[in-house]
């Protein structure tokens, strides 16, 4: 309780101070250029900084952290994992043993709980979920001990916001587990650590909006203030189609379906004037999102063309959407009075019904008089 009164008590000067890290101007550049999608350039910036200090556990971080976007943004599927997991992992080292020489140096303390953040976030994609909680767990100690010595000291927040946020949001499977290894955490408290992160100038102030976004968009459903979150990074960083992607997502996902192809729009618009920066699979997933509006819309003909488009598209990245998009082309089919083709496609759902159950439900319904 004392911990939360004294994040809400400095919660209400957010924005008034920087922090009182000041970041390597060579590797912010390398932040903000990773941001928008600028991956080349901010690679190369990141290795310049890097062979100029190779002693730097923050270069490492940053780098690995512009190889995750880029592979996220290009859809590499994981093909950089092996490459980012190296530079996070050579970032904790080299932090850990310079921490442990000097453990008062609060900047020492910061990077290596940062370190552990970034490991931690690794490992969880490689759906390693106890070793990535017991590794973000261990920030917690250093990043306390950091902001008791100097609360503006923001670039200390952020893990430990994500470490009470998502702690206290385990899913009821993994529960059990997580109280034997000792992990809990405070969804309130972890909120307010991140917004302080995220609305005061920092090195990682980026990272904290976007971790807004994903935490109250992807994991609460509050899609109204994941936007809140979302539209600063587009505002800031307006060259990440990811974002623009995004924005479409959440209000389909909203239910705001005339806003959400608004949005998907000027997704379109990015595209089409940036060639080759959008990624084939979120092309795919706008047309795929609209078409799934529009028929819940009942807008049948509106759809159709979209549902072409995202058949087009469709790599079978997401095995449920091939379904979905089988049941969309027979509901089209059917609605043009094509009921033999109709049939044909709601019969390819019933055959791949384990892969999505609620679309052969629907399917079945749409078969009768057919």
């Amino acid at each position: 309780m004392t911990q939360l009164f004294f994040v809400s008590a400095l919660f209400l000067f957010v924005g008034l101070f920087k922090s009182s890290y000041a970041v390597a101007p060579q590797l912010q550049q390398a932040i903000d250029l990773t941001y928008n999608a600028q991956f080349a350039e901010a690679e190369s910036t990141a290795n310049a900084y890097i062979a100029g200090h190779p002693a730097d556990p923050v270069g490492y971080m940053v780098r690995g952290t512009s190889l995750d976007w880029k592979q996220k943004v290009l859809n590499l599927r994981k093909s950089l994992d092996g490459r980012v997991l190296e530079d996070y992992k050579k970032a904790n080292d080299m932090a850990f043993h310079q921490w442990e020489k000097d453990p008062d140096n609060l900047e020492k303390m910061v990077n290596l709980g940062n370190s552990y953040m970034y490991l931690s976030k690794k490992w969880l994609d490689q759906g390693k979920k106890s070793r990535a909680g017991l590794i973000l767990k261990k920030c917690q100690k250093h990043m306390n001990e950091a902001i008791s010595k100097e609360p503006r000291y923001y670039e200390a927040y952020l893990a430990n916001g994500l470490f009470n946020f998502y702690a206290a949001n385990i899913p009821p499977g993994l529960s059990i587990i997580a109280s034997i290894l000792g992990i809990s955490g405070n969804e309130s408290l972890g909120l307010q650590q991140m917004q302080i992160a995220a609305n005061n100038p920092n090195a990682l102030q980026a990272d904290a909006l976007f971790v807004l976004t994903y935490a109250y968009g992807q994991t609460k459903k509050n899609y109204s203030m994941a936007q809140k979150y979302l539209d600063q990074l587009i505002v800031t960083y307006p060259k990440n189609p990811f974002f623009l992607h995004l924005k479409g997502e959440y209000a389909y996902r909203a239910n705001l379906y005339d806003q959400s192809r608004a949005d998907f729009d000027a997704f379109f618009a990015f595209c089409n004037a940036h060639a080759g920066a959008c990624a084939k699979v979120y092309e795919f997933l706008a047309h795929y999102f609209i078409a799934a509006g529009l028929i819940k819309q009942g807008n049948l003909t509106a759809a159709a063309p979209h549902v072409a488009k995202a058949w087009e598209l469709n790599e079978n990245q997401f095995e449920d959407r091939t379904v979905n998009l089988h049941l969309y082309r027979g509901l089209v089919l059917k609605a043009a009075g094509k009921k033999g083709e109709a049939l044909a496609e709601f019969k390819k759902v019933e055959s791949l019904q384990e892969k999505n159950p609620k679309a052969w439900q629907t399917a079945k319904e749409a078969m009768k008089g057919l």
